[in-house]
């Protein structure tokens, strides 16, 4: 079981622990935004290059995961240091953990998109317009939840002057119970 240790605010004043609560959620949310915006801007740039040179002797799926591993390498460093702030814990396993979230993107790409190439007959860049909406909203869920979620009495933060993400009290959304 997790505990919960929940403390009341006296009336007068609680007012601006929830407005900065809530400031910091839209900041999150901002960053995230504009890490979504370079992620497709990245992930949208390799794999028209990639589809450009390799089109005629690569199929298409694997110029779709290939584009996607690189445009996650790409953007991890920004999602990790300034959307969720965490400076503790092993680059290397928040990576794994984040690419694990991106693997639902792909997923969905290589179901959807045969069908659309395939079957409706769209090219493939405007085939993947229409799957990016389908997992933004779930991939920040996840992202904020499990795969940046920080383990409670971590370290103090080896970045100073960047404030460090609290934990949040009690289980996430899709956090274990213990």
């Amino acid at each position: 079981m997790t505990e919960l240790d929940v403390r009341v605010a006296p009336h007068v004043g609680s007012d601006i622990r929830a407005r900065s609560s809530t400031s910091a959620l839209r900041g999150q949310r901002t960053t995230y935004l504009l890490g979504g915006g370079m992620t497709v801007v990245a992930y949208f740039s390799l794999l028209a290059l990639a589809l450009l040179l390799l089109e005629r002797v690569v199929p298409y799926l694997f110029l779709v995961a290939g584009s996607h591993l690189l445009a996650v390498m790409l953007v991890y460093p920004w999602y990790r240091l300034v959307v969720f702030r965490v400076s503790t814990g092993s680059w290397i396993t928040g990576f794994a953990r984040f690419y694990l979230v991106g693997l639902s993107f792909l997923a969905t790409s290589a179901v959807v998109l045969p069908v659309l190439v395939e079957i409706v007959g769209l090219p493939v860049l405007a085939a993947q317009v229409f799957v990016v909406p389908a997992s933004t909203v779930l991939a920040y869920l996840v992202n904020r939840s499990w795969a940046f979620r920080e383990k409670t009495g971590s370290k103090a933060s080896v970045m100073p002057g960047v404030p460090e993400r609290k934990a949040e009290s009690g289980p996430g959304l899709f956090s274990p119970r213990i």
